[in-house]
């Protein structure tokens, strides 16, 4: 028998097993749609790719792999928190892509973190109900409901979630914080200022209210000058009584006050001086600002740092926070000092606020607050710290290790 060969150029050889691997991939792992990063194609490839799939394949499986490659690409964007890119991408190519409600899932995840909720529900509400419910969508939705205060309803939602997925340890947790807070809150009124969704007890803490609120527009307009960042999303604050704020939040019993998505204030409001109450809500605002800058990038040491940064400002006593060079608590990395910010130990806790805020008033003095952040808003594009840090300061040649090693003696 005759064999017949056919020698390709090296280039399209490379795209015709590329084409192959991808098929293989996305027939027989279709609910797996994920390469590894260092095997997954560059952009800059996919025309070329594409015209190996028009040359290659029968336009059925030709159009069944395009629709689930450009799948990939947006859940790939997805994973890197490029949700913008995702938006577009899944725009673009929208007259290719088959699987709608997997587009959809990946269109209202993107628009939450983009901080589009509305449509984001929108988008989730369209597949969250279909053949029994989604437990991605529904999730999501509670998320949006407990966001805005909607406690029973994102409670719903989420117990629907739980029961399509029984072991999920962060939905059962969720859950039960939202049944807590929900208790409480449910007897609370809503004052909405455009930037800020305040709920108190209007019996009880109705100029504490007033307050607080007119405090919250000075933070936003002080904070957000240092971070150059003021949030257009609007930001929930609940005040509670002190009794109240420890049964819901958990919290350890020296904490003032608690930044998780929410501001939340023990009211002491009339108890409280002014400025005691100042410097609490100008330290939990910044929480949110680094929130919204970074997500859960940034280390617990410099979101504490800044804090308190922005919190010592507020009547120029920051000198109080200095850490004394002395100790005997061992210190080893910055990691160790986010660890004992989460101590229960009071005395711990306390010596680790000091050297956070040491250490991020070192950052600032020596090379301006807009270089923090500059950190916090690349932190934001999910990259590793200490990468990030590199390549912030980099024009100072410093590199985070130097800069530990020479300003961190204990």
């Amino acid at each position: 028998m005759k064999t017949i060969t056919t020698d390709f150029p090296a280039a399209t050889k490379k795209n015709i097993i590329r084409v192959i691997l991808l098929l293989a991939f996305l027939l027989f792992q279709p609910g797996q749609a994920l390469f590894a990063q260092e095997d997954f194609p560059e952009e800059s490839e996919l025309e070329s790719i594409e015209k190996s799939i028009e040359a290659l394949l029968p336009s059925e499986e030709k159009d069944e792999l395009r629709s689930r490659y450009y799948l990939i690409l947006a859940r790939e964007k997805l994973n890197n928190k490029e949700f913008e890119e995702t938006l577009n991408l899944l725009e673009n190519n929208s007259e290719y892509i088959r699987d709608e409600k997997t587009a959809t899932l990946m269109r209202g995840i993107a628009c939450y973190f983009t901080g589009s909720h509305y449509e984001a529900e929108a988008e989730l509400l369209n597949i969250a109900y279909d053949d029994g419910g989604n437990k991605e969508a529904l999730n999501l939705l509670g998320s949006i409901y407990y966001e805005r205060g909607d406690l029973t309803i994102a409670i719903e939602h989420w117990q629907w979630a739980l029961s399509l997925e029984k072991e999920n340890a962060e939905l059962k947790a969720m859950i039960a914080k939202a049944k807590r807070e929900a208790a409480v809150e449910s007897k609370m009124e809503k004052t909405f200022t455009g930037r800020f969704l305040i709920n108190y007890d209007g019996r009880r803490d109705e100029k504490t209210g007033h307050v607080i609120s007119g405090i919250l527009e000075e933070a936003y307009y002080d904070v957000g000058t240092d971070l150059n960042f003021f949030p257009e999303k609007e930001i929930s604050v609940i005040i509670y009584t002190e009794k109240e704020f420890k049964e819901v939040t958990l919290a350890p019993g020296w904490a003032g006050g608690l930044y998780d998505g929410k501001i939340r204030i023990p009211s002491g409001g009339a108890e409280l001086s002014s400025m005691k109450l100042r410097q609490l809500i100008y330290h939990e605002y910044t929480h949110a600002v680094i929130h919204l800058l970074a997500g859960g990038m940034c280390p617990r040491w410099l979101n504490e740092g800044i804090a308190m940064y922005e919190e010592s400002k507020v009547n120029a006593e920051g000198e109080q926070f200095k850490a004394s060079p002395k100790s005997n608590i061992d210190i080893s990395s910055s990691g160790d000092i986010d660890l004992l910010l989460m101590s229960d130990n009071a005395d711990k806790a306390l010596f680790a606020y000091r050297q956070s805020y040491s250490l991020a008033r070192n950052l600032i003095d020596n090379y301006g607050i807009h270089k923090i952040a500059g950190l916090l808003k690349a932190l934001g594009k999910n990259k590793p710290f200490k990468k990030t840090f590199n390549q912030a300061y980099g024009n100072d040649n410093l590199s985070f290790d130097t800069w530990w090693k020479n300003v961190y003696k204990d």
